[in-house]
């Protein structure tokens, strides 16, 4: 009978212990035959009376309608006591044998910090949780503490009273304005500089500033278009004669070519223009291509004559104007951007 007793003794700390272990690092664990452990998360909290802060913690509650075995007791007392499984559940059956004669006879069983079981008057089975042991793991060697208020303290005794203040001498002021004004100075004269070196707005082969965009957008007109357009178009039309004196240079290499080889007839005129003028000055870049059309018959009331150009992207961009050679293309660009500002160049692969 001893060696029965000290046996029971054995498997009810076995069981105890591991039970305690998993409730660490599980939400449920069930006791087959006997019920189950819920723990519910409980934020940080203070008690309003007593100003006591208590960690985040997790609250042990009972379940009595979880009979059924999941595994994870069994297993768990298995690996504990290095036994089989069938030795196990039949370990944790005699656990729960023990349990409700125990509770039967009137007595209170508790487990080591995990809680007590009794019987009420009406034979039901109550729980009462040990409420100092917190199973939330995070909260691991954090415990309840109540502010102690420190008498005495004023944080004006810090304070460290300094020497005299050291008035600044005139030759040290002098230093000093002259560190900041000077590179002021700079600043404000190179601010033209800055100006006209990105005045050209140059975007090369697909590396525009709109190419990556989904949103429209297009060049706002200036105040005096009338003589601006004017100015513009002249500037056109001169382009368009200097270019036309270095095409008839290589008008005997460019017969040979088109000797060579078939100009297909089908390719539109947005086509060709492409082919042949590598810059284009674009005023606008949409989205819809409707958007782009209305854009184009507004510059075709200005009297210029646009052309349409779509990118793998899908946007419409509309040019005003292309070149076959790069210089001719900035010259017009500037009179271009006090027409239309934010026009810019695209450099199209050939």
């Amino acid at each position: 009978m001893y060696i029965c007793d000290m046996s029971i003794r054995d498997i009810n700390n076995a069981v105890t212990t591991t039970l305690r272990e998993l409730l660490y690092r599980h939400d449920c664990v069930i006791i087959p035959g006997f019920g189950g452990f819920i723990c519910n998360y409980l934020p940080s909290a203070t008690d309003e009376q007593s100003g006591r802060i208590s960690p985040p913690s997790r609250a042990v509650s009972f379940n009595r309608n979880l009979k059924h075995n999941d595994g994870l007791l069994i297993n768990a007392v298995a690996i504990a006591r290095e036994s089989g499984y069938d030795q196990a559940r039949h370990d944790i059956e005699l656990f729960v044998s023990d349990l409700i004669r125990r509770l039967s006879a009137g007595e209170k069983v508790k487990l080591t910090e995990i809680g007590a079981f009794r019987n009420n008057s009406e034979g039901n089975l109550q729980f009462e949780p040990d409420r100092s042991v917190n199973y939330n793991p995070d909260s691991y060697g954090l415990e309840s503490f109540i502010p102690q208020k420190r008498e005495g303290y004023d944080v004006r005794s810090r304070i460290t009273e300094s020497g005299p203040v050291r008035q600044m001498s005139g030759t040290r002021k002098i230093v000093i304005a002259a560190a900041v004004t000077i590179p002021l100075a700079i600043a404000i004269a190179a601010i033209p500089l800055s100006r006209s070196f990105f005045a050209d707005g140059i975007s090369e082969a697909g590396l525009s500033p709109f190419a990556g965009r989904g949103e429209t957008t297009m060049a706002t007109p200036s105040l005096n278009r009338e003589e601006i357009r004017a100015a513009v178009i002249r500037e056109l039309d001169a382009a368009t004669i200097s270019e036309a004196t270095v095409a008839a240079r290589d008008k005997t290499d460019l017969a040979a070519e088109h000797d060579q080889k078939e100009v297909p007839r089908d390719k539109s005129k947005e086509q060709l223009a492409a082919e042949s003028n590598r810059y284009h000055i674009i005023t606008g870049s949409f989205r819809a291509e409707e958007n782009a059309m209305t854009h184009m018959e507004q510059l075709k009331k200005e009297g210029f004559d646009p052309l349409l150009l779509v990118t793998e992207e899908g946007l419409h961009r509309v040019a005003i104007s292309n070149f076959a050679n790069k210089p001719a293309a900035l010259d017009t660009l500037g009179s271009l951007q006090r027409l239309y500002p934010g026009s810019w160049i695209f450099t199209a692969e050939r």
